[in-house]
């Protein structure tokens, strides 16, 4: 699929959570990502992951999802996550959220950007990654 985007800098598990949870599988998969000097995002699709664990033991840059925003996709829903995203930013000094681009996660990301602004700092994923 990395051809497919040849200006990718980094990969995620979208699914997979049994591939995830293979150490072997995901020992492979990160040793493709480090030879082409990719990170790793740890969706956590499953609480099994090893991925972001692996990744940090390979010294591949990673970073691990905190808060998923549009499980259920309802706006009001969604608000609720993204509060939960920035409380967490707020206690920790970082924070990563992950949804996808479906109309109610959209709207509500638009409505909260003006309550985010005054308390966080938004970011690329790159400069969270450790």
């Amino acid at each position: 699929d990395l051809a497919w985007v040849p200006t990718a800098i980094g990969v995620n598990n979208h699914m997979g959570s049994r591939f995830s949870e293979d150490p072997q599988a995901m020992t492979a998969l990160l040793a493709l990502l480090k030879e082409r000097n990719l990170f790793f995002v740890d969706s956590l699709t499953s609480a099994k992951s090893k991925g972001a664990g692996l990744a940090v033991a390979m010294g591949l840059k990673t970073a691990r999802r905190h808060i998923f925003l549009d499980n259920v996709q309802d706006k009001k829903k969604i608000m609720v996550q993204l509060e939960a995203l920035v409380a967490h930013a707020e206690k920790h000094g970082r924070a990563v959220g992950i949804g996808h681009p479906y109309p109610a996660t959209l709207d509500a990301l638009r409505q909260f950007r003006e309550q985010m602004a005054d308390r966080v700092t938004v970011v690329g994923i790159h400069e969270l990654l450790y």
